[in-house]
């Protein structure tokens, strides 16, 4: 396979468990997860993977799956900032929401937060979807999907000016932007705004389309579309062998809670699925043609197709989860992800360990190394930024002044 000179970029998303309840095996540490020795002991080893970035999500309020999951992670900003200071070269991508936060306290955080990494920060630019976080805020209700992004514009351009006005430039003028929403509003959003776009599709035809429509829209708006990255989601089940590989994936189902899981599906696409047979086809005549959830819209829609597609049952659709899902010896996933960057997939992952520290060993001690064997993947760091790891140039200044 050959990829030209297009290199793969992998973010570490999270240093928790994207495997349902799998925090409940003997081998992983979930009480460990506000040490912070241990979590500074997890970013070093991402780091010595030569990872992009640490990636955060941010959730602005207690998770539907409190009741079967270990404490929430800790505020991103606070212990990401924590993190940088243990490492030198990893990028800390952070998440802050355009809907509840002012442009102003923005500006200033991650400038600050830029400067004192040497610049490696990014700002990963959610609107929130969760509209119970209204509360939290002191508000009477939540703003709905397009007015979100219509207040994220704002606030981003504000942000942008204040950055742009300050006599003290930052490393790279601005912190990598980058956002995660998929829905029309979001992938305008991104096609005008982000560098690097945190995508969902589980599925390369899905990924294809996905890449395609972005890529035309970054263009449309006069930016370069090599100058904009998608990496989905990536949750790898790796081991030495393949079939090594679908016995730990066997042993991480049994943990998985059908109940829980079905009830946060049943919620994403506002559909009660409950109460049907978890093994029988889902109904295609109960599912919605287009998704209009006020919240996460794109993903709902993602599912929704899904289930058509492919004509899951309850069951199928909580296990094989939201976003894509690579099962093989290490040799077979890295085939698997350079054929995504080879088909115009993906530019690269957001890795969802599905148990660490496990999972995080498995990547960085084997799986990388494969990728680095294919020649698509750095030996080490070519410099001290976050965009020199994502190969971003510096905002021109038609982009400062956007």
């Amino acid at each position: 396979m050959t990829t030209g000179n297009k290199m793969l970029h992998l973010n570490a998303c999270s240093l928790g468990h994207d495997f349902g309840s799998v925090w409940r095996l003997p081998f992983t540490q979930p009480e460990r997860s506000r040490d912070l020795n241990y979590l500074i002991e997890l970013v070093q080893l991402a780091e010595k993977g030569k990872m992009d970035a640490l990636f955060s999500a941010d959730f602005y309020s207690v998770r539907d799956d409190v009741d079967s999951s270990p404490a929430p992670e800790s505020e991103p900003l606070t212990l990401y900032s924590a993190l940088a200071a243990a490492t030198s070269h990893i990028g800390i991508v952070m998440s802050a929401s355009t809907t509840y936060n002012d442009p102003y306290h923005l500006a200033s955080t991650f400038a600050s937060i830029d400067h004192l990494t040497e610049g490696r920060t990014g700002w990963n630019m959610v609107t929130t979807a969760v509209s119970s976080v209204a509360g939290n805020y002191s508000r009477s209700e939540h703003l709905d999907h397009d007015s979100r992004y219509e207040l994220a514009r704002k606030v981003v351009n504000q942000v942008r000016e204040s950055w742009n006005r300050w006599e003290y430039p930052l490393p790279q003028k601005h912190p990598v932007a980058v956002q995660a929403g998929s829905s029309e509003a979001g992938k305008q959003f991104a096609a005008e705004y982000a560098e690097v776009i945190f995508a969902a599709q589980p599925l390369l035809a899905y990924a294809q389309n996905f890449y395609a429509d972005v890529k035309t829209r970054v263009k449309r708006v006069g930016r370069n579309p090599d100058h904009v990255h998608i990496l989905p989601g990536l949750v790898p089940i790796i081991a030495a062998t393949h079939k090594e590989a679908l016995e730990l994936e066997q042993e991480l189902n049994i943990y998985a809670n059908l109940k829980n899981s079905t009830q946060a599906v049943s919620r994403l696409i506002d559909v009660d699925l409950t109460k049907l047979d978890p093994d029988i086809p889902i109904p295609h005549s109960i599912l919605p043609q287009t998704s209009e959830v006020e919240g996460m819209r794109s993903r709902s829609q993602l599912v929704l197709d899904m289930i058509r597609d492919q004509n899951l049952t309850v069951r199928q659709l909580v296990s094989a989860g939201t976003h894509l899902r690579m099962v093989g010896s290490w040799n077979e996933v890295a085939d698997q992800m350079t054929t995504w960057l080879e088909q115009r997939g993906a530019d690269g992952f957001n890795v969802m360990f599905p148990y660490t520290p496990g999972g995080l060993e498995d990547v960085v001690e084997h799986l990388i190394p494969e990728l680095q064997n294919r020649g698509i993947y750095r030996a080490d760091y070519e410099g001290t930024t976050l965009r020199s790891h994502y190969q971003l140039p510096l905002p021109s200044d038609a982009a400062l002044n956007r």
